[in-house]
C-alpha cells in the first residue's frame, strides 16, 4: 500500500478565556436546536446597538464601578419558533415555543459569559458583565450574521439590552409617599456579585454625595452574603442614588421584626366580656414523655401539677430526676 503523500497544513488554533475556540472554528458539539429562518443582519444590529447605548448611560452615570462591572436588563424573544417534524406537534411542520429565562433558556448567559443574577416577573433577565465581556460581545453580536450556528443559537433568545429600570430596583409605592426635603430610614441592598474593596467604593461614594442633614448608619451582611446600608436620606437623594447607582441592587424601607416591636411586660387581653376559667387537667391520665433532670423545684408554680414521680434511680436524690406528662410540651 502506498504512502499518503498528502501534504499536511499545520493550523494554530486559539483558545480565548474559557478554553473555547474561536466561533468560527467551532465544529461539532451535539445537535443544535432547530430554529425558523432568523434575520441575523437585523438582530446583529439590534443586539450591537444596545449594547454600545447600554454602556454608554453606564459609563457615563456616577458610579464608582462603571468601568468595570456593568448590570443590564435583557429583554426576551417573546416566543421561539422551532423546525418539528412532529406532525402531530407542528403540523404546520413548526410550533412557538415560549422563551423562560428562568429555566432552561437562562443557560445562554452562562454560554456568553455572563451572570444571571434575577428574572423579573415579566420574563426579563437582570445579569452582570465585566468591562471585557462586554466588549467582546458587543463586536460577536455586531457580526452574527457571519458566526456559525452554535454561536447564533446563544442569541437568539434575547431581543435586547437597556439598563434596569427604575420600578426594578425601587419599592415605588414607599417612595412616592415619602416627603422630598425630609429624611426617611432607608435600606440600600449592593448587588451580589461585589467585592469587599467594591463595597467600600460604593458606600464613600454614596455618603460623599449625601448632604449634611442625610448620612450611612451603618452595614451588614444577610444570609446569601449580599452587603447592605444603612441611612438617612430623602426622596431627592434616594432617586439619584437609583438612578445613578447600577451597583446598588434594590432600595427600600427597613423591615422591621413584628416580635421585636412588641411592648416588653405582661400582655393585657383586649377582649371583652367575662373571663373565660381554664378547664382543670388531669395530669394522672397523660403519658409521661419526658424526664427533666436537676434544676426544677418540688413547688413549681406550672410544673407542679404535671409532676408524676420521682427518684426513679437508686442512689438518686428526690430532686435531681422527676417525670412529667405530655401537657407541658
Amino acid at each position: 500500500m502506498a504512502a499518503d503523500r498528502r501534504r499536511v497544513v499545520p493550523r494554530t488554533f486559539f483558545l480565548n478565556e474559557s478554553h473555547e475556540l474561536a466561533s468560527a472554528e467551532k465544529e461539532g458539539g451535539g445537535r443544535l436546536p432547530a430554529y425558523a429562518p432568523v434575520q441575523w443582519a437585523a438582530k446583529a444590529k439590534r443586539l450591537s446597538q444596545t449594547l454600545q447605548r447600554v454602556e454608554q448611560l453606564i459609563v457615563s452615570s456616577n458610579d464608582p464601578l462603571k468601568d468595570e462591572r456593568f448590570f443590564v436588563l435583557a429583554n426576551p424573544v417573546p416566543d421561539l419558533e422551532k423546525l418539528s417534524t412532529n406532525k402531530k406537534k407542528a403540523p404546520q411542520g413548526t410550533y412557538k415555543e415560549r422563551t423562560d429565562f428562568g429555566g432552561t433558556h437562562g443557560r445562554v448567559f452562562d454560554r456568553l459569559g455572563m451572570d444571571l443574577l434575577q428574572v423579573t416577573e415579566a420574563g426579563q433577565a437582570i445579569v452582570h458583565a465585566k468591562k471585557t465581556t462586554l466588549d467582546q460581545l458587543r463586536d460577536r453580536s455586531a457580526s452574527l450574521e457571519t458566526l456559525g450556528a452554535r454561536e447564533q443559537s446563544r442569541w437568539i433568545t434575547i431581543e435586547s439590552f437597556e439598563t434596569i429600570p427604575l420600578q426594578l430596583r425601587v419599592d415605588s409605592d414607599w417612595l412616592n409617599h415619602l416627603r422630598p426635603n425630609d429624611p426617611s430610614e432607608v435600606i440600600f441592598e449592593l448587588q451580589p456579585v461585589l467585592t469587599r474593596l467594591e463595597v467600600e467604593r460604593v458606600l464613600r461614594a454614596i455618603a460623599a454625595m449625601l448632604p449634611n442633614d442625610e448620612k450611612l448608619t451603618g452595614t451588614g451582611t444577610d444570609f446569601s452574603g449580599r452587603r447592605w446600608l444603612r441611612g438617612m436620606a430623602t426622596q431627592r437623594s434616594i432617586r439619584r442614588i437609583a438612578k445613578d447607582f447600577f451597583s446598588v441592587q434594590a432600595i427600600h424601607s427597613p423591615l422591621y421584626s413584628i416580635a421585636a416591636g412588641k411592648p416588653k411586660g405582661r400582655m393585657t387581653s383586649e377582649l371583652s366580656g367575662p373571663a373565660v376559667r381554664e378547664q382543670p387537667i388531669d395530669a394522672t391520665a397523660l403519658p409521661c414523655v419526658a424526664i427533666l433532670d436537676l434544676g426544677v423545684p418540688t413547688d413549681h408554680n406550672r410544673l407542679r401539677p404535671y409532676k408524676r414521680g420521682s427518684n426513679s434511680r437508686p442512689g438518686v436524690f428526690p430532686w435531681k430526676s422527676r417525670r412529667f406528662s405530655s401537657s407541658t410540651s
